[in-house]
């Protein structure tokens, strides 16, 4: 028995699914001209935003998306300090936390912070302002 157990436990951990809890892929809106996407590869994920505020004044970020204690992190491309939360929930994504750093990203009259996302497929590819994709 004692050389069974050990076979057992080795099996059962060998036949555990893999964990798909990830974000979802895919382009998401959130009001007018907000977007927001996410992207998959054998390198990781990277995620990116359009934000606009007043006018055409907006934020655009892109970068790299992982797992942190709040949820998940954007972290700009290049960039270290600033950090921006997320929760997902589905087919939902919020901006549930933006550091001071991250002010370089947004022009006068336009913010991260509280943006709210929905999954839509009719949302195409993500560009920001000068029509060059994020994701």
């Amino acid at each position: 028995m004692r050389r069974v157990l050990p076979l057992l436990i080795l099996i059962a951990g060998c036949s555990a699914k893999p964990d798909d809890s990830g974000p979802p892929s895919g382009s998401f809106s959130g009001g007018d001209r907000d977007r927001l996407c996410i992207a998959r590869s054998e390198a990781g994920v990277r995620a990116g935003i359009i934000a606009y505020g007043t006018g055409d004044s907006n934020c655009s970020v892109a970068g790299t998306l992982a797992r942190a204690e709040a949820g998940w992190q954007l972290t700009p491309q290049g960039e270290g300090a600033c950090k921006i939360v997320l929760s997902i929930d589905g087919a939902a994504v919020g901006v549930t936390g933006v550091s001071a750093s991250c002010a370089y990203y947004c022009a006068p009259g336009a913010t991260l912070t509280g943006k709210k996302f929905k999954r839509d497929a009719t949302a195409g590819i993500v560009s920001d302002f000068g029509g060059e994709p994020v994701c």
